[in-house]
């Protein structure tokens, strides 16, 4: 199964290089500004600016060892490919620590070039560490997961009259299961193979999809606003980095410390209980609350829908 990851799985992880992308932007500043206004370095400068240099290197092989560690990826060339970044790695290392970090002009450009490189290598590798990944649900599944054609003719109505386009997955029926990486952080809560996705778990009581394109209007149409502090049978609501929705849950139970208890459906698979970031579609996310009696919307099977009807 592929490994998934959080910010909060990985917190020592994302600290470190968080603290080496800090002290690298500062070397990758500090050694700008020399070499534009032709100053002496400090006397302590070249062992900051090497040793920055040093440590993100050292991280980088180690974290990709560290990466490649699964019996199924120390394999073949894969071996080889380990070996030779720690090589590179180790002769970079030695590189840096004989070479002067500023010599003039050049070796001032040279040595800034070289930080910023390293300093971009730590940037996205935090980003990889702190953004979870997406789950790919076929691996968890015996058989593979269908979908209903689109002409099942199927719709919601929002409060104000918009026709929700509806769709459902074709789950066969198998043991309860906990994503790998989740062990001890989330609860299955039902198992029972559900045809909705998340969206439709909370709109439809688990009956039909939702698209996430629908989900924006759903909150419009039915009177929904966001709050700060959240309370039971809220809702959550989840986006990605462009503000898109990726999921929704029900808020099940409120605790000290702002403690949080969040109900939802993975997709295909099971209902969860969890709290909100151990998840992974996103860490950014919102409480919403509105003030009808529940979240479903009003449903019009196939056989009830006006000829003609596809919905949104």
């Amino acid at each position: 199964m592929p490994h998934t990851t959080t910010a909060a799985a990985s917190v020592p992880l994302v600290a470190v290089w968080l603290s080496l992308s800090i002290a690298t932007a500062c070397a990758a500043a500090g050694t700008a500004w020399l070499a534009v206004s032709r100053r002496t370095p400090f006397a302590w400068w070249g062992n900051f600016v090497r040793w920055s240099l040093v440590l993100v290197t050292a991280l980088a092989v180690a974290d990709l060892a560290l990466r490649s560690s699964e019996p199924a990826e120390t394999e073949g060339a894969w071996v080889l490919v380990r070996l030779a970044a720690g090589l590179a790695g180790i002769l970079l290392a030695t590189a840096i620590l004989a070479a002067p970090p500023t010599r003039g002009d050049r070796w001032g450009w040279a040595w800034t070039g070289g930080i910023v490189a390293a300093l971009a290598l730590a940037c996205v590798r935090l980003q990889a560490i702190a953004a979870p990944q997406r789950l790919d649900f076929d691996p968890f599944l015996a058989v593979p997961v269908e979908e209903e054609p689109d002409e099942t003719g199927a719709h919601a109505i929002t409060d104000r009259g918009t026709a929700i386009h509806l769709r459902r997955y074709v789950t066969p029926e198998h043991e309860p299961l906990v994503p790998d990486g989740f062990d001890g952080r989330v609860i299955v809560a039902d198992s029972s193979r559900s045809p909705s996705n998340c969206h439709g778990w909370v709109f439809t009581g688990g009956r039909f999809q939702v698209g996430s394109a629908d989900v924006e209007q759903i909150l419009s149409d039915n009177g929904y606003v966001a709050v700060a502090t959240p309370r039971p049978n809220d809702l959550i609501v989840y986006r990605d980095g462009k503000g898109a929705i990726v999921h929704t849950g029900l808020v099940k139970a409120t605790g000290p410390d702002g403690f949080v208890l969040v109900e939802s459906k993975w997709g295909p698979l099971d209902i969860y209980w969890h709290t909100p970031h151990d998840q992974v579609y996103s860490q950014r996310y919102e409480y919403w609350r509105s003030p009808r009696a529940g979240h479903e919307l009003g449903i019009v099977a196939p056989s009830e829908a006006p000829p003609g009807t596809v919905g949104r």
